[in-house]
């Protein structure tokens, strides 16, 4: 079976403009980085490839290329990408330029519009409403503030998502014997993508291996972190970059997604623009 993502001829031009540029060097590193973990990956034990969900493998829109202000949203293991391409083998031709086209296609392509994105999940309507669609299309519409700031400066912003954990069973999530030969990948991407801002939905104590990946790429210490009372997400710098620590949206309400989001738009009004 091959990997089939979809039909680029529905999306208006301003979105199919800013689709990936797979020639940019960003792309280029993201490919090199995802064909070496491929080589290893089909070379590990035949049982623990079955029943593996198709990764994420991002393929960055050239707004978010091209942004003075990166956002990097990130969620635990793909799992299952809900559209029944199966699985992540070398028997269904799952191939990395594919793979970078189905996210091409169906976060960076229905995440930039507001039409048929009705199989999204929790995770991912929260990026793409929360995020994307706001920071790029509706930020100069929406929020007087920050929208002066942004034409005084000339400045850009650009979202992209992305998982803690590269490779999982699908549905089930976290393996050590899958995961962790990849733990290094994460740190990798965020090398490349070079994000001002991260949101992790990674917030129980019980994520450990998730942010310990987390904690080895940004030099912290989060498992030493206890959420308890009234906190319900935190905010770290770290260096010249943020960190946001919260709860998966499919256990939230709208409430704290706005409380986060609000301070999102606040760290860039004030830190970065």
């Amino acid at each position: 079976m091959s990997i089939v993502f979809g039909d680029y001829h529905k999306f208006s031009p301003e979105v199919l403009k800013s689709m990936t540029d797979f020639q940019s060097p960003m792309t280029q590193s993201l490919h090199k980085l995802y064909d070496d973990m491929w080589r290893h990956y089909i070379k590990m034990d035949k049982q623990l490839r079955d029943c593996n969900a198709l990764p994420y493998l991002i393929a960055p829109s050239q707004n978010y290329e091209k942004a003075n202000i990166k956002i990097l949203v990130c969620g635990k293991e793909s799992m299952d990408w809900r559209h029944g391409f199966g699985e992540f083998n070398e028997d269904n031709n799952a191939e990395v330029k594919g793979l970078m086209r189905l996210y091409d296609f169906w976060i960076n392509g229905n995440g930039g519009t507001a039409t048929d994105n009705g199989s999204y999940g929790a995770f991912m309507n929260f990026y793409a409403e929360w995020f994307k669609y706001w920071f790029e299309d509706h930020v100069l519409l929406d929020d007087e503030t920050l929208a002066n700031k942004i034409k005084s400066t000339h400045k850009t912003i650009g979202c992209a998502t992305a998982n803690i954990i590269k490779i999982s069973h699908k549905g089930i999530g976290y393996d050590p014997k899958l995961n962790e030969p990849f733990y290094n990948i994460f740190g990798e991407e965020v090398k490349i993508l070079n994000p001002n801002i991260i949101v992790a939905t990674i917030y129980s104590q019980k994520d450990k291996s998730y942010r310990e990946i987390l904690d080895k790429t940004l030099g912290l210490k989060t498992m030493n972190y206890d959420f308890n009372g009234n906190e319900e997400y935190r905010k770290i710098q770290v260096g010249c970059r943020y960190l946001f620590l919260m709860r998966h949206p499919q256990c939230i309400s709208n409430r704290l997604k706005n409380l986060v989001w609000k301070d999102v738009r606040e760290t860039i009004s004030n830190e970065l623009i």
